[in-house]
C-alpha cells in the first residue's frame, strides 16, 4: 500500500454543504433534527504569518421536531456565522475568535426581548450561550469534536507512513461526562485519480469510562431503577481529498446508546460545492476499510 502524507493545502476559498441528521432520546423524550449549512472555508495568514482559518456561514436550512431545539440552534448560528480559527499543524483547532462578538450578543439580547420575553427556557438558553461563546476552551472543544465544524478540524493532515492510533474526548450531552474515544486512522491513494481517502474507526476506551456510575445517574435522571441497560457505541469517519489535498467529500457517524433510556445519534455528510471543483468520488462506492 502506498504511504501517504497529507498536508494543509494552498487553496482559494472553498464552498461546502454540510448536511446533518441528529436524534436524541432520553426516557420518553425524543428530539429529531435535520440541517443543511453552506459554509465558505478559507486559509489566511495573520500578522505573525500563522495560518488562520476563516469560516463563514452563507445559508442555513433547519427542521426540528421540537421548537425549543429550533430556537436554540438559530441562536447559536447567529453568533457563530463567522469565526476565525487558529489550527495546529494537523489542522485541529487550538484557538478561536468570533469577530464582533459583543455586537452580536447585544443584537441577540434585543431579539430575545422583542420576541421571547415570556419564554423562560429561551432566556435560560441565551444565558448558557452567552457563557459558552465567551469560553474559548469550550468553543475549541466543540470545533474539534461535536459541531459540524469538526469535519474541518478533525486533524487529518498527518504522515500516514505508520499506523496511527489516537484518543479523542467527547463531552456527552447529559451530565457533562467525557467519553474517551480510541481512534484508528488509515489513508490510501485512489488509483488513477490520485485522490486520498482517509478512514477512521473509533471505540470507547473502557478503561476510562465509568459506565456503572453513568448508568446509575441515567436511571436517577429518569426515575427508573429496575431497567436492564444495553450499551452500544459506533463511530466512523471518511474524508476524501483531491490530488492537491483539498477536502472534497466527507461522512461522519456517531451513535451512543444506553438502551432503553438514552441514545444520541448524529450523521453528517460534506460536499465541496466550489465552482472550480469538478472532482467527485462517492464514498459509498469505495471498498477500503480500516484494518483491525
Amino acid at each position: 500500500m502506498e504511504k501517504v502524507v497529507l498536508n494543509i493545502p494552498v487553496m482559494s476559498p472553498q464552498l461546502y454543504r454540510i448536511s446533518t441528521a441528529m436524534q436524541i432520546h432520553l426516557g420518553t423524550y425524543t428530539v429529531k433534527m435535520v440541517e443543511d449549512i453552506d459554509v465558505e472555508f478559507s486559509y489566511l495568514l495573520n500578522a505573525n504569518k500563522d495560518i488562520v482559518v476563516k469560516m463563514e456561514v452563507k445559508e442555513v436550512s433547519f427542521e426540528s421536531s421540537h421548537p425549543d431545539f429550533f430556537t436554540f440552534t438559530n441562536l447559536v448560528n447567529s453568533l457563530l456565522n463567522q469565526i476565525l480559527v487558529l489550527p495546529d499543524h494537523e489542522g485541529r483547532a487550538i484557538d478561536v475568535e468570533i469577530p464582533d462578538l459583543d455586537e452580536k450578543l447585544r443584537e441577540l439580547g434585543k431579539r430575545l426581548q422583542n420576541n421571547y420575553q415570556d419564554n423562560e427556557l429561551v432566556k435560560q438558553t441565551a444565558e448558557h450561550i452567552h457563557h459558552f461563546v465567551n469560553n474559548r476552551e469550550k468553543l475549541v472543544k466543540q470545533l474539534n469534536s461535536t459541531g459540524f465544524q469538526q469535519m474541518f478540524f478533525a486533524g487529518y493532515y498527518k504522515d500516514f507512513s505508520s499506523e496511527i492510533k489516537e484518543e479523542q474526548v467527547f463531552e456527552t450531552l447529559i451530565m457533562g461526562l467525557d467519553l474517551f474515544i480510541k481512534k484508528k486512522w488509515e489513508a490510501v491513494v485512489i488509483p488513477d485519480t490520485r485522490a486520498i481517502l482517509v478512514k477512521v474507526k473509533g471505540e470507547v476506551d473502557e478503561d476510562k469510562f465509568d459506565r456503572k456510575s453513568y448508568v446509575r445517574n441515567l436511571k436517577e435522571l429518569v426515575n427508573q431503577y429496575d431497567l436492564k441497560i444495553d450499551y452500544s457505541f459506533d463511530h466512523e469517519e471518511s474524508y476524501l481529498f483531491d490530488e492537491h489535498h483539498i477536502l472534497q467529500e466527507a461522512e461522519t457517524y456517531m451513535s451512543f446508546i444506553e438502551s432503553p433510556i438514552y441514545s444520541y445519534t448524529v450523521a453528517r455528510s460534506l460536499k465541496n460545492k466550489s465552482p472550480e471543483n469538478h472532482f467527485s468520488l462517492a464514498l459509498d462506492t469505495l471498498n477500503t476499510t480500516v484494518k483491525e
